[in-house]
């Protein structure tokens, strides 16, 4: 596979997300955010996915990103570390399975419907 910046594979990932429907949102890095945070913020069926982008397989993590990976995934979340669109998709996948798999043990053992709501739009209020 060809190696990729990792701008332009920021880019593709939040393209491929919008596409499917997830909320994804990239981290800038600069003078206002912290250090060693996660690329891309993704909430996939209410689970956090944290994802530390590199150009390739060869590319490491910093001691400071693995930190934050580590707490991410301390928290309950999910953390990894990609190269390409299709290690992400595999967590994606995971996280859908695994929110199917919590709706079907609620909805057999209390029998209430359990069907995930689909959020409102957001109302923009003009300026007075």
């Amino acid at each position: 596979m060809p190696r990729q910046k990792e701008g332009l594979l920021k880019d593709d990932v939040l393209k491929w997300a919008k596409e499917n429907g997830l909320y994804a949102r990239k981290k800038h890095g600069g003078r206002y955010s912290r250090r060693g945070d996660p690329d891309i913020d993704m909430i996939v069926c209410g689970f956090s996915l944290k994802v530390e982008l590199k150009k390739d397989e060869r590319s490491k993590t910093s001691p400071l990103q693995d930190y934050e990976l580590q707490c991410a995934r301390d928290a309950g979340g999910v953390a990894i570390v990609a190269w390409t669109i299709e290690q992400i998709a595999s967590a994606v996948a995971a996280l859908q399975a695994k929110a199917a798999l919590l709706d079907s043990l609620v909805s057999s053992s209390c029998g209430a419907e359990t069907t995930r709501p689909k959020p409102e739009e957001p109302q923009i209020i003009p300026p007075a």
